[in-house]
């Protein structure tokens, strides 16, 4: 069940230099009491589900996600033909009499690579070579246009939740350029335009923002920790061999 998100709170944004974001923000949801699931959307194609978490801030001893499935959207062509290996299927092919003329046939889709398919043709031949369009009785269920993250809840609280929401994705950097001039005989002011690159997936209207210089040292892949707060704390305030970083205000 798709529960849109009522008003939601500003994002608050840190973005580091390797591209790698950090995104916190509280969203309103009505939930039923008891086990159910609902489907969180607006979330950039770039996210990483492991690192996603999420704790109501109404009731946080009342809610709880038992499990989560993202799905980025966006499938590709070969990804849907992928999963039609094996099954009957239409397709659209040159015709072998007439090179300016195209006919369709029913034939079992034995692999794809690019433009080019393995079928197996109703007469029993096999046709090795290009396609032009392949026609299926019906898009696959799962097929989504925009990312969604889907949960499994469990809520013994309120129908009415606010649930904060932090995760880390990718696809979105900075850099500055700085002036400095002289103001005075011991006065200097220091002036500072960062440019941002936004390829997430996601428009953050209206986000506080704060960009840290240099690059997070993950070492081997953790977990992230249930209170990502926190876990941003670590981070950011991380002995040598963490991040290195410059702020540059909100």
């Amino acid at each position: 069940m798709a529960v849109p998100a009522l008003a939601a709170s500003p994002v608050d944004l840190t973005v580091y230099q390797n591209g790698t974001i950090l995104v916190r923000e509280v969203r309103g949801f009505e939930l039923h009491k008891g086990t159910g699931e609902i489907a969180v959307m607006g979330l950039p194609r770039s996210l990483r589900p492991g690192t996603l978490s999420a704790e109501s801030v109404t009731a946080p001893k009342l809610f709880r996600v038992l499990s989560s499935q993202f799905r980025s959207g966006g499938l590709s062509s070969t990804q849907i033909l992928q999963r039609h290996i094996g099954k009957m299927v239409q397709v659209v092919l040159p015709d072998t009499r007439d090179t300016d003329s195209r006919r369709v046939a029913e034939a079992r889709l034995l692999g794809v690579e690019g433009a080019r398919a393995l079928l197996e043709l109703e007469d029993g031949r096999m046709w090795i070579g290009p396609y032009e369009a392949v026609m299926l009785e019906q898009a696959p269920a799962d097929a989504v246009l925009s990312p969604v993250m889907t949960w499994r809840f469990r809520n013994t609280g309120p129908k009415r939740q606010d649930v904060a929401l932090s995760y880390l994705a990718d696809g979105m950097d900075w850099n500055a350029d700085m002036v400095l001039t002289r103001r005075g005989h011991d006065q200097w002011g220091l002036k500072v335009w960062a440019t941002m690159r936004n390829e997430s997936g996601r428009d953050f209207k209206n986000a506080r923002l704060r960009l840290v210089a240099g690059e997070v040292s993950s070492g081997a892949p953790k977990p992230m920790p249930r209170n990502m707060l926190k876990a941003e704390a670590m981070v950011m305030d991380a002995a040598p061999g963490g991040a290195s970083r410059s702020e540059f205000g909100q």
